[in-house]
């Protein structure tokens, strides 16, 4: 692939919710600064709700089942959503790159990848699709992002037992943030319910499947860098990518100004 972008593939253990999005600034930062594109999968030590960049901290009491869960806010707009039984992607970036033009095409590759891969598992993957109708302007939207509807996200119908009606289950949101051009890109995969989340439904419990966060991982992080045009070398977070995800943990996603902000 010599039209491929080099680029780094880093596979994270599970880390608490102000580290994870300050290691996802840091990424965008070093596709904006030094043109460094990386592919990111990583989990949450412990049930976290992530709030995006607009919504009002005080309307995190909209939703009572996740007040015990630790909360902090993203970067990236869009709804809150409850990070526990998901596999979490992120992928930055720089200006010089394709995909990094047009925000819609990254977010419907990405998605269209992701619907490939889970039609493979699942009994019922004719059902599987990406949402087709754009936002309405000056709607109110729920508080969770996984009860709204973008263009382009990942939702499963399925039939309701006591009617003939059909049901629409968000399965995968991915929300963006721009920095001098650069982009990046994070998103959750849902794949079981979280009691901090009752009424969100998971891959598995709609479909009866078993997939897994690691079986997953394994799979995109083969399929994913030559769809996007790069040529990524898996590597350890470095200590240039550290030293500036301390930073921001300390002066940002790890204060409650940040969190309470708005």
């Amino acid at each position: 692939m010599s039209d491929a972008h080099p680029g780094q593939l880093i596979l994270d253990p599970p880390g608490d919710g102000a580290w994870n999005m300050a290691v996802d600034e840091a990424l965008l930062h070093l596709a904006a600064e030094e043109g460094i594109a990386t592919l990111r999968f990583y989990q949450w030590q412990e049930p976290t709700l992530s709030l995006g960049y607009f919504q009002q901290f005080s309307d995190r009491h909209q939703h009572p089942a996740s007040l015990s869960a630790t909360v902090v806010r993203r970067q990236s707009g869009g709804g809150a959503i409850l990070h526990d039984q998901e596999l979490t992607y992120s992928i930055s970036l720089p200006a010089t790159h394709p995909f990094a033009k047009n925000a819609q095409s990254l977010y419907d590759s990405v998605h269209t990848i992701l619907v490939s891969i889970l039609k493979r598992h699942l009994s019922n993957a004719s059902q599987i699709r990406l949402w087709e109708k754009a936002i309405t302007l000056g709607e109110d939207e729920p508080f969770l992002c996984f009860q709204r509807r973008a263009l382009g996200d990942i939702v499963l119908d399925t039939s309701l037992a006591t009617s003939q009606q059909v049901a629409t289950h968000k399965i995968v949101g991915s929300a963006q943030r721009r920095n001098r051009g650069a982009v990046l890109q994070h998103g959750s995969i849902l794949l079981d319910n979280s009691p901090h989340s009752p009424e969100l439904p998971g891959v598995n419990d709609l479909c009866g499947s078993t997939l897994s966060a690691i079986g997953l991982t394994e799979e995109l992080r083969d399929i994913l860098p030559p769809a996007l045009a790069l040529s990524c070398l898996h590597v350890e977070i470095n200590r240039k990518v550290h030293t500036l995800a301390e930073r921001w943990y300390n002066e940002k996603y790890g204060r409650a100004q940040w969190t309470t902000r708005r």
